[in-house]
């Protein structure tokens, strides 16, 4: 909150799921491009850079998404708590996943929106 106040930004996550190839990272992308043009600093977590390089060491079990979303919602939770919005657009099937995520950032006390994308190609 302390950032916040000075900011005067408050941080939140936006969590783009839906199946690949739905749009996610276009979205995301002009997203963070219309937050940035209106002074809302933001960032967006891209979904190959997160794999190219924080989550390298892992493979494409369940465990390992299982992993990459926790590790990608800890990542979020520290850009909120900066006060600037995190956008994040991975494929995240499970409920119980997206749950998860939902419950670390609102235990930090940041907004969580979860956003659904099928847009048609």
């Amino acid at each position: 909150e302390g950032r916040a106040s000075l900011s005067g930004c408050y941080g939140a996550v936006v969590w783009l799921t839906g199946q690949s190839g739905a749009g996610k990272s276009i979205i995301a992308t002009h997203l963070e491009e219309r937050l940035l043009s209106k002074a809302v600093l933001s960032m967006q977590l891209d979904p190959k850079a997160v794999f190219q390089g924080l989550c390298s060491d892992l493979g494409s079990t369940r465990l390992a998404r299982a992993e990459t979303l926790r590790r990608v919602t800890e990542v979020a939770k520290h850009i909120a708590d900066a006060g600037l919005v995190a956008i994040a657009s991975f494929v995240t099937p499970l409920r119980a996943e997206r749950a998860a995520a939902r419950e670390a950032l609102h235990a930090s006390q940041n907004r969580f929106f979860e956003v659904y994308v099928a847009a048609a190609k």
